[in-house]
């Protein structure tokens, strides 16, 4: 599915971690998040912690987002009281993308809340709250514990509030419920890549990647949908047998244009093209194992006639030199016989 990398560059986008959270983030200000709410904050920010040696080190998450909380209504929650004067109710929004299930994940999670909170601590007497989201982008099902409790043995042995707590909100790409395609007001940015991602045969993906472009537009989002085409692209032209191996777009036009050539298989140009293309490798390969064959001639001629210069010093390699790989086995077999 996607990449790291390409995963991050997804979850980076404001528009697309608006719909994100909207969709399936599962708190009752999720729903009404706004991109004019949202602060991406850089890495560097987030945490920072000192090694045994005490020198200073950064651990932190793949992306983190700041996002200011409304109400129902859409209006900003009031200000919440603090040491240094009123702040706007918001919350810190640490995501991490994933592309294999990591059973120590709940303590990684727990490390990177700890770490922002203690930066944060550095310079407020109180913190925002903090929500760890993992998004996985596997294949197979997420399998690994979700709480830091699952990892601990005979948690009934201490009180309970002693355990260290800690739950993150998995996005498991695959399983993300999704709107009906033809439910269009239930649709956005994010559900509808995941739908390309996850759900979606090749002969209508041109389909639903063109709902991308055309949504994003009457939205007034099309450069969002252009930022991530180029990573798009490449997730899913790993998965399709007609794709190129190397792909580079750079908006999401570009992109559907690119998926509808896709949905067909290759013309007489083109078959005659991997045709002669299957003909160099079988003589790339016929090359490779003359040489090597070669290679192995050369190495067994040396073994004998090193061995029969070694068995009669009267005889001299040169005088070798003419004779077959059959006959200095023959002369060697006779040396040895007699």
């Amino acid at each position: 599915m996607l990449k790291d990398a390409e995963a991050k560059e997804i979850l980076g986008t404001p528009e697309f971690m608006r719909d994100m959270i909207r969709s399936w983030v599962a708190l009752p200000w999720a729903p009404h998040v706004d991109v004019v709410d949202m602060q991406r904050l850089p890495s560097a920010s987030i945490s920072r912690v000192q090694d045994a040696k005490g020198a200073l080190t950064q651990r932190y998450g793949d992306i983190a987002w700041m996002v200011r909380v409304r109400d129902p209504t859409g209006d900003a929650s009031p200000n919440t009281p603090n040491a240094a004067g009123p702040c706007p109710a918001q919350v810190l929004v640490l995501v991490e993308a994933q592309e294999k299930a990591l059973r120590t994940m709940p303590q990684r999670m727990l490390e990177y809340v700890t770490l922002a909170m203690g930066r944060r601590l550095e310079r407020e007497d109180l913190v925002d709250p903090i929500v760890p989201v993992v998004v996985y982008t596997g294949i197979r099902r997420w399998t690994a514990p979700k709480s830091t409790v699952e990892l601990i043995r005979n948690p009934d042995l201490v009180p309970q509030d002693q355990l260290p707590r800690m739950r993150y909100t998995l996005l498991d790409l695959g399983q993300l419920p999704l709107p009906d395609p033809e439910n269009t007001a239930r649709q956005n940015l994010a559900t509808e890549v995941v739908r390309a991602l996850t759900r979606t045969p090749a002969a209508e993906l041109t389909t639903v990647l063109s709902r991308i472009m055309i949504q994003s537009a009457e939205r007034g989002e099309s450069r969002a949908a252009d930022a991530i085409a180029g990573c798009l692209a490449l997730a899913l032209a790993r998965r399709h047998r007609h794709a190129p191996r190397k792909i580079k777009v750079d908006s999401m036009e570009a992109l559907v244009s690119e998926a509808e050539e896709w949905n067909y298989p290759p013309g007489a140009g083109d078959l005659q093209r991997l045709l002669q293309e299957e003909r160099e490798l079988r003589q790339q390969e016929q090359l490779r194992q003359q040489e090597l064959l070669r290679q192995q001639e050369h190495l067994r001629r040396k073994f004998l006639v090193d061995t029969l210069c070694r068995i009669d010093a009267s005889i001299a390699a040169e005088a070798l030199s003419h004779l077959s790989i059959a006959d200095l086995e023959q002369r060697l077999t006779e040396r040895l016989g007699g």
